[in-house]
């Protein structure tokens, strides 16, 4: 339990004495209800007893402005809207990444992806990394003895691994990623925004189920509608969380225990009822900006269009 959960109470802080009080002021201790003890997002993920609140604002430090669901569709000039994603600019490296290589083995590299289009048709740029690019990508890590592994899959391994992801489910990554999985040898975990599968611009039922078949791609959640989790009360949290499921799940014909937070967006209250219904959850902050999480927050370099192949590479290997 948080420091400010304990100290909730202001009547029980009013008795201690003044000279204890002072100190306990100056630790954050008596915060009341403005005060320190908001909990890092970066720390281990600790479960709360159930009298936790749903209205925790724990800041993951992305903007709270998630695009509604109804935002996503074709734009006046006929070009697909994307779904708002709030992402940091990938960092130079702070410290030695904790999933490099080691005698003792390390945890994945996992690479946030959209769009594999040579032409971009919005001012989101980056996120349309070209298919040669990406194929010089896969080549590189090939060539350096990396191992793919899923979303799901995500645990020491004594070998260089790195997972490969797409958020929200667009037809690309049938038309133009899938073919470049198959050529090099690759796996990649897709993260679907379940009412959206089948809409113009989105993966087909029929190229999900080929995909799911091919042993080259498993599909995790993007939630139901991809609304803002921090915004939502509990009964619409379990409801995006074991909807998504059970769609992904029939659909696929894979278990869906992945998940990745719908624009960057959650807070405590939100992992805490995501890890009720899959084991791993992913973010968009970078590996090279916190430096504790855990299965439920994971963070992923930015695969972005101006970033090339080798220096993607130095980034996941420094």
């Amino acid at each position: 339990m948080y420091i400010s959960t304990i100290f909730r109470n202001k009547k029980s802080c009013a008795k201690i004495s003044v000279l204890f009080a002072a100190a306990a002021l100056a630790l954050g201790g008596c915060s009341g209800e403005s005060g320190g003890g908001v909990p890092n997002d970066t720390l281990p993920f600790t479960a709360k007893d159930d009298s936790t609140e749903l209205s925790d604002t724990e800041d993951n430090n992305t903007p709270d402005t998630d695009m509604p669901p109804e935002s996503a569709g074709i734009d006046t000039q006929g070009e697909l809207t994307l779904p708002e994603t709030f992402f940091e600019p990938e960092p130079s490296p702070a410290h030695k990444s904790w999933y490099k290589y080691a005698e003792d083995g390390g945890y994945p590299a996992a690479i946030m992806y959209h769009l594999i289009l040579d032409k971009p048709y919005n001012s989101e740029t980056d996120l349309f990394v070209s298919p040669v690019s990406f194929a010089e990508t896969l080549a590189i890590l090939n060539a350096h003895d990396y191992v793919y592994v899923f979303a799901d899959e995500y645990a020491k391994n004594d070998k260089k691994s790195v997972a490969l992801t797409f958020d929200d489910g667009y037809e690309d990554n049938y038309t133009n990623m899938f073919p470049i999985l198959k050529e090099y040898g690759a796996k990649a975990t897709i993260f679907l925004i379940a009412d959206s599968i089948g809409t113009e611009g989105y993966l087909t039922e029929a190229q999900i189920r080929e995909m799911a078949e091919s042993g080259l791609v498993k599909f995790g959640s993007h939630t139901k509608t991809h609304r803002n989790l921090t915004e939502l009360d509990e009964q619409d949290l379990r409801h995006e969380f074991s909807e998504s499921q059970k769609i992904i799940e029939k659909l696929s014909g894979q278990r869906c225990d992945s998940i990745a937070y719908p624009g960057g967006q959650y807070n405590s209250s939100v992992m805490k009822i995501a890890s009720e219904y899959y084991d791993f959850a992913y973010t968009t902050k970078s590996p090279n900006s916190v430096f504790e999480y855990s299965e439920m927050n994971i963070p992923r370099h930015y695969g972005a269009r101006s970033l090339s192949a080798e220096r993607l590479l130095e980034i996941i290997e420094y």
